[in-house]
């Protein structure tokens, strides 16, 4: 019906929109006429061959629609067009009553598919009202077939959705006149003018005049309006008796409205209350839409119940409450204190017997609870579970933790099978990794995975929470640990229960707790905080790879350097300074009072005797602790002092290009250059090659005397050497 509806006004309106173009060119903006006014006639010269193309264009497109509606007509007669309709001579004369006559043979047979229509189902009214609203449509269209105006027209659809070519009403909107200018309903335009309400056709005519205080929609051909009282106005504009004691009106679909009465009580009514005088309901305190406005939520006092749009009673108002849930077309029922379902098969699905049913979850499951305990409702089979002491709502893995009379916890999943068996005295929540701490009486603990599997045994007295790289801490005895006693002492597991850090003798001594975090050190290792016993705060770290969960370091450090260039980390643990490499080897043990970071690939280190010297990359001794002051490699030399006045500069080789024997040393202001002084003030220059540049020879001479110093105190150690001997 409603691609009739639509071909056939668009099949009318497009006839005569091509037809009148050339008749509008010279005015294209006339002014409306009257609705009674004569059917114009296009005449065209015979003398004009651009008038008489326009002409057969028009004529060639009125036969093409003509033809597309029969293509698609189905509920009604075809109504037949043959090419005699339009003038071939030489005048070429289009006489718009063919579309009044096209018309009026359309109405006819909506009328009669009206006339057969008996009001015994839902169905029969909704198709009834749907030709009434094609017969208003056609009323309205017939001030197509004289309308001056029809070129300016635009395509629209109407607030049913059906694709019309009309009046354009944007033209109005901005009228100082108009308060209200509402799409078309059943072809006709409710508008509110000067502060009355009326009605235009599709041509824009006001053919219902502005003159009630309160009007609705079309519905079913027919429109409530009010000037003193409410009534009827056809699509013809004739008015109905009016409404007895109806004090508010609001149009529904369907030919009903909803109407609050005198003496404050509400009901349905159709089209023929006006005649009839009976409202098609009982009078209820409220009524409100409650279904796609095919179903109504009614109150008498404190009670409620539901109604058809035909009016008739689908429950009584004998309930506390009717509300929807958050599942489309599921509802709440009250009664005494219980809840159950409905549905809109309007059945009462699940009784109200319950203390409370919750909203539904994504998987379509509520928790509903009454004395025997909680059992889960599916919202489309409104299948029930088993009842439970108690129940959880369902993860996002699909699974809902479940506890018997006995305190046992168990499992059960969306098709409301049981996957495990309450028999664990605790059960935790799953994380991201599906799993779930699970305990057995007696300090058993491990974890499960959603799908029922014990993913790691319940070989474990406690177990923490996974942190986001799958690792997770478990409290384990030890046997025979102090002779012959047990002791405490935790690990680090990986979420399919290897061990990570095991077992040591450190942990269980200091009795050492581990907090996972899932913060990185250098963005590759997972920082783990260390704590002993009774000290409340982090006394230690310990590092994992990130990426194969391997151990970096087998014992805690106080702290951790970044790794350097050659993928060493400087470690330091009870005051003392060591070095592990990128795979946790120990490469320096924690033996030295400092390590500086690297400098061209050594490391200035201090020993325990306080004495400074240097490290290669390989953590092994390079410049021998002889120093008590050493300064960073710079062009391969490095400043190192023997005491007060005694700075001088060696090699990589610990060769001493310039001896301890001057004062300061320093890079000029370039930072190219060494600048000694000695105690005199002089100033040396030694270059980036070790040469010397300013002042040589005094320089030499130093640097001779230095030599016959070193040479002397060489010989002195030789002799005692040999008296030894």
């Amino acid at each position: 019906m409603k691609n009739l509806l639509n071909y056939t006004l668009f099949a009318a309106i497009s006839l005569f929109y091509f037809g009148h173009l050339n008749a509008q060119d010279a005015n294209p903006l006339a002014s409306k006429k009257s609705p009674n006014q004569e059917q114009p006639v296009l005449v065209v010269s015979s003398k004009s061959p651009k008038a008489i193309e326009a002409v057969e264009e028009a004529r060639r497109r009125f036969k093409t629609l003509f033809n597309l509606y029969r293509d698609f007509s189905i509920t009604i007669d075809t109504v037949s067009f043959n090419n005699s309709d339009l003038s071939s001579s030489n005048t070429l004369e289009v006489d718009m009553s063919i579309f009044g006559n096209y018309l009026d043979k359309m109405t006819g047979i909506l009328n009669k598919k009206v006339d057969k229509i008996t009001l015994n189902s839902a169905e029969a009214r909704a198709e009834r009202s749907h030709y009434l609203a094609g017969l208003s449509i056609l009323k309205s269209a017939k001030c197509l077939q004289s309308d001056a105006q029809a070129s300016t027209f635009v395509r629209t659809r109407d607030m049913d959705g059906n694709a019309l070519m009309a009046f354009e009403l944007d033209a109005i909107r901005n009228s100082s006149r108009y308060g209200l200018v509402e799409n078309f309903k059943e072809g006709f335009a409710r508008i509110r003018k000067d502060q009355v309400y009326g009605y235009l056709n599709l041509c824009g005519d006001e053919v219902i005049t502005c003159q009630y205080e309160r009007a609705e929609s079309f519905n079913s051909g027919q429109a409530l309006v009010k000037r003193v009282d409410w009534f009827f106005v056809g699509n013809d504009g004739n008015e109905s008796e009016a409404l007895e004691n109806v004090a508010e009106a609001k149009a529904l679909k369907q030919g009903i409205s909803l109407v609050r009465m005198t003496n404050g009580k509400q009901a349905l009514i159709d089209n023929n209350y006006a005649n009839s005088k009976v409202s098609i309901s009982q009078l209820y305190d409220a009524i409100d839409s409650f279904y796609k406005k095919d179903v109504f939520r009614v109150r008498n006092g404190k009670k409620m119940g539901l109604i058809g749009l035909n009016g008739k009673t689908i429950f009584d108002a004998i309930y506390d409450n009717i509300e929807p849930t958050n599942v489309v077309g599921v509802y709440r029922i009250f009664q005494n204190k219980g809840v159950g379902l409905l549905d809109t098969t309007w059945a009462i699905r699940t009784s109200p017997t319950y203390e409370s049913i919750s909203d539904f979850n994504q998987f379509g499951l509520a928790i509903a609870k009454n004395k025997r305990g909680s059992a889960f409702v599916h919202s489309g089979t409104y299948k029930m579970s088993k009842y439970y002491d108690e129940v959880t709502d369902f993860n996002e893995f699909g699974v809902s933790t479940i506890r018997n009379e006995g305190n046992l916890y168990g499992l059960i999943d969306t098709n409301l099978s049981v996957i495990i068996q309450p028999k664990y005295i605790s059960i935790g929540y799953f994380n991201k990794l599906g799993l779930a701490s699970a305990c057995y009486a007696g300090s058993k603990c491990g974890f499960i995975k959603y799908d029922g599997t014990e993913q790691i045994k319940a070989n474990y007295e406690a177990v923490g929470n996974f942190n986001k790289y799958g690792l997770v801490v478990a409290r384990t005895s030890v046997q025979n640990c102090n002779g012959n006693s047990t002791c405490k002492s935790e690990v680090i597991i990986d979420q399919n229960g290897n061990t990570i850090v095991p077992i040591s003798d450190e942990g269980i001594k200091k009795k050492l707790h581990y907090q996972l975090t899932d913060s990185l050190h250098d963005e590759r290792y997972i920082i783990v905080n260390v704590m002993e016993e009774n000290i409340p705060i982090v006394t230690s770290y310990m590092l994992i790879n990130k990426n194969n969960l391997q151990l970096m370091t087998n014992t805690p450090y106080r702290s951790i350097a970044p790794m350097d260039i050659y993928g060493n980390i400087r470690v330091e643990k009870k005051g003392k300074w060591g070095m592990i490499d990128s795979t946790g080897k120990v490469i320096t043990k924690p033996t030295y009072q400092e390590i500086k970071r690297v400098n061209d690939a050594y490391y200035a280190t201090q020993n325990d005797k306080g004495k400074w010297g240097f490290l290669n990359k390989k953590g092994k001794p390079q410049i021998p602790f002889e120093y008590q002051e050493v300064r960073s490699y710079r062009f391969g030399f490095a400043p190192v002092s023997k005491g007060r006045g005694k700075w001088g500069l060696i090699n990589r080789f610990n060769a001493k290009i310039v001896p301890c024997a001057f004062r300061t040393i320093q890079l000029n202001e370039a930072e190219t250059k060494f600048k000694i002084e000695d105690d005199t003030n002089t100033v040396y220059v030694i270059s980036d090659k070790g040469e010397c540049e300013t002042n040589c020879p005094k320089f030499e001479d130093l640097r001779a005397k230095a030599n016959k110093t070193l040479d002397a105190a060489t010989e002195k150690e030789k002799e005692k050497t040999k008296g030894k001997n």
